[in-house]
């Protein structure tokens, strides 16, 4: 991952509703560069999942070593729209285009991860198999 420069921590906003393999190898990925990954996770109102059962799901796909530097933190507003609740002095790290302009509107550093297309949330919450072409 060249793309980041070591840091202790940060921070990757997500809906992760539902964990999937895009996931955790995002997070996988983040913590070969990061002492801490802080999932700052979105507590909307019509979730698939909980967000009290993230931790549980990926404590099952992580390592132990790896579960222990996973933190979470919850926000209530669509980082889309609103910036209020990101923690600013972090280096902040997303696949969804309309967060990564917001926060770097916003005066937040941001960097661009590319989404794993076939392991999108969407998928799951839809019953369907994304197709492979």
């Amino acid at each position: 991952m060249n793309y980041i420069q070591t840091q202790d921590k940060i921070v990757f906003p997500c809906k992760v509703d539902p964990p999937n393999l895009g996931h955790i190898i995002q997070i996988k990925r983040l913590l070969r560069n990061h002492k801490i990954v802080i999932l700052d996770i979105y507590k909307h109102s019509n979730r698939f999942i909980s967000t009290d059962e993230v931790p549980v799901i990926l404590k099952e796909a992580l390592t132990e070593e790896e579960y222990r530097r996973v933190y979470y933190k919850r926000h209530l507003k669509s980082y889309v729209e609103n910036t209020s609740e990101c923690l600013e002095s972090y280096l902040h790290v997303t696949g969804n285009i309309l967060v990564f302009e917001n926060l770097r509107s916003a005066g937040i550093r941001v960097l661009y991860l590319k989404r794993y297309k076939f392991y999108k949330s969407e998928y799951i919450r839809r019953g369907a198999k994304p197709c492979l072409r």
